[in-house]
């Protein structure tokens, strides 16, 4: 759930990036990290799987994922907007991600997000975030390491050890400087004017 700020109804705009637990299916043709339900309806018709599926689509390699409503409604405040699900969403409780880590979505990472972020219950829901990391989880959960490394690779991402429950605990094994607000402000207003 959203938790705008009590007394003036303003959703906080965080000046650095935030890290957060991300799931993805991974289509090994094109090789690309895919949202959880892209192109498909999501199994378990819960609000946090609704929420770490969105946005649908493909993560691109060395691309932003920019959040955009689904429902079609302009926000005068932007996206992710507090009275509605828009935005990418990541978890920070490894608990929400484990579960529903499993054959349909065996790819676990660390995203950063940024521009427009709103905090939430069980993590943070954003505007524009990127692959920051790929994990190596025990492969009975996950894709052989061999090609987490290759996914890891082709993200130009580290594939790393988990180490910690925490997101923010990988931020210093991040080897791709992360974007400070100055960027995501130029990006934002690039989107804007498109």
């Amino acid at each position: 759930m959203t938790q705008p700020d009590e007394v003036t109804r303003k959703v906080p705009d965080y000046a650095e990036t935030r890290l957060g637990f991300r799931l993805w299916r991974f289509d090994r043709v094109r090789s690309v990290l895919l949202s959880v339900n892209a192109g498909q309806m999501v199994k378990k018709p819960t609000w946090i799987a609704n929420a770490i599926s969105l946005p649908h689509g493909e993560w691109s390699p060395g691309e932003l994922m920019v959040a955009r409503c689904l429902r079609d409604k302009k926000h005068a405040g932007g996206v992710p907007d507090p009275d509605c699900t828009c935005g990418i969403y990541a978890t920070t409780e490894l608990e929400v991600a484990n579960e529903y880590l499993g054959s349909e979505s065996p790819v676990l990472g660390i995203v950063e997000l940024g521009g427009r972020t709103i905090p939430a219950t069980q993590g943070y829901r954003s505007e524009i975030g990127r692959v920051a990391a790929v994990l190596l989880i025990d492969e009975m959960f996950t894709l052989e390491h061999a090609v987490l490394a290759k996914i890891a690779d082709r993200y130009k991402v580290p594939a790393l050890v988990p180490h910690s429950t925490r997101p923010e605990d990988y931020r210093s094994e991040i080897h791709q400087p992360g974007l400070g607000p100055a960027d995501w402000e130029q990006l934002k207003r690039f989107l804007d004017d498109s």
